[in-house]
């Protein structure tokens, strides 16, 4: 048999492999084939098995968009600087999802000759924890700037979820919602078991239940409550929840930022501030149902250099609310920067109850030279200037400023402006702000020759 009329058997059994990225598709405005972003023309393909990289579009659109062109299926590849997770997905044609690192073998293989075919064979379902608990780059994040409440409030799959009731053919619109379809279905199962419970009590409940052991993609480093608020929820946990949280309908509505309103105050679940100066406190209050009465209370911070106090350390309670105090000193912080915690309050009377864990998310405003403007916000971050003077609106304030020509350097330039306007009131050369250039400023240059202006919070930032 000849080596054409093999490779012809071989293609009856085995479609061949190809690689996107050779298909210029006239469809694609972006020209890029590889990412399979629109629709083939008819007739592109022969039933081949094509390659296509992981992209900005639903994977499922990409299947469509090689299956309108002729292939018979599909291997979707994931790229080096993206996502590493990968999903069984529902594809238009058979297809498989692979590696970054898999992707770059199939590429070499099909870089060698011009027989290159394949079978893609049936799924099979397996169990592999490392895939659990990983939180995708399109989930929703916070802080919420501004307001010192916990956002978003919980996480759950939204992924690779599949609906019986979805058509094949819009499962590619759908995943990214399932997780809030998880939390109503989550909430409506609790509330089946607690019909008692206000809505808070209920969010409650499920925020502070949730397992907070996630991952963040692409580098799977440990996530944070801004990632996934409480955590990701467990449902048989909160039906189980020990304490809740309460709050009314008109304290959330008094707490409307609109109106004047303060959501920190809120009895809710996550404590937050988005700008602690030095020490940052919150009371919540709690109470417990029946059969877990008595309680042991704990916190801890990620970092070293901020330390959390909580009071009591141990409490009864039976009927109605106990006070919870909390205190984080971040006194100790050079950097600034958000830090995370969490208060943990264990069940001693019911062993059986799972702990409930408030989530601490504070962000560290440090004011290093004291003259009450955090560093961030501070345009001469080295030296007090509490007025915060910056003459010529560069964001650097006018003590760290000698830069009088705005070169970007203090040099000889500046020394002879600072000379021609000595004994004036020159605002630029005024650095200390007394109302006239005298010997103060020209130390204060001398002190930042040969150096760029600065250190500001408001421009290195």
């Amino acid at each position: 048999m000849s080596r054409p009329d093999r490779a012809a058997d071989i293609a009856r059994d085995r479609p061949a492999v190809v690689d996107a990225a050779d298909y210029p598709n006239p469809n694609d405005p972006l020209g890029d084939p590889a990412q399979c972003q629109q629709p083939y023309p008819a007739g592109t393909f022969d039933g081949q098995i094509v390659l296509c990289d992981r992209g900005s579009i639903p994977r499922f659109l990409k299947s469509l968009h090689v299956r309108d062109g002729g292939a018979g299926g599909i291997v979707f590849a994931n790229t080096p600087d993206g996502l590493s997770s990968l999903v069984a997905d529902v594809f238009a044609i058979p297809g498989i999802h692979i590696s970054a690192e898999d992707s770059a073998r199939l590429r070499e293989w099909l870089a060698v000759g011009d027989e290159h075919f394949a079978t893609i064979t049936p799924a099979l379902a397996s169990d592999d924890p490392t895939q659990a608990d990983r939180l995708g780059t399109v989930a929703s994040h916070g802080p919420n700037q501004g307001l010192d409440f916990l956002a978003p409030s919980l996480a759950a799959p939204g992924l690779g979820i599949r609906g019986a009731w979805i058509a094949p053919d819009d499962y590619a619109s759908a995943p990214e919602w399932f997780g809030h379809h998880a939390g109503a279905g989550a909430i409506a199962l609790v509330k089946a078991q607690w019909p008692y419970w206000s809505d808070a009590e209920i969010l409650s409940a499920l925020m502070t239940t949730a397992s907070s052991d996630l991952r963040q993609e692409p580098l799977l480093e440990p996530a944070d409550p801004w990632a996934y608020g409480g955590g990701r929820v467990d449902v048989v946990a909160a039906i189980l929840a020990g304490l809740t949280l309460d709050e009314s309908d008109l304290a959330f509505a008094q707490a409307d930022p609109a109106g004047g309103g303060e959501p920190r105050d809120l009895n809710l679940a996550g404590l937050v501030d988005n700008a602690c100066e030095g020490v940052c406190s919150w009371r919540r209050f709690v109470r417990s149902r029946p059969g877990a009465l008595e309680w042991a209370v704990a916190a801890s911070m990620r970092d070293d250099d901020v330390a959390i106090t909580v009071t009591p350390e141990t409490f009864q309670i039976a009927g109605g609310y106990q006070a919870i105090d909390v205190v984080v000193d971040a006194r100790a912080v050079s950097d600034g920067g958000y830090r995370f915690g969490e208060v943990t309050l264990t069940s001693i009377s019911n062993p059986g109850i799972p702990p409930a864990v408030l989530q601490v998310a504070v962000d560290v405003l440090v004011d290093s030279d004291g003259d009450g403007v955090a560093n961030r916000h501070d345009n001469c971050t080295t030296q007090a200037n509490p007025a915060q003077r910056d003459s010529d609106n560069d964001g650097y304030g006018n003590y760290c400023d000698a830069d009088l020509d705005n070169s970007g350097i203090v040099n000889t330039v500046d020394l002879g402006l600072m000379r021609q306007r000595f004994g004036g009131d020159n605002a630029h050369a005024d650095l200390d702000g007394n109302g006239v250039v005298d010997s103060r400023d020209l130390d204060i240059l001398r002190g930042q020759f040969h150096a760029p202006p600065g250190p500001s919070g408001v421009v290195d930032d």
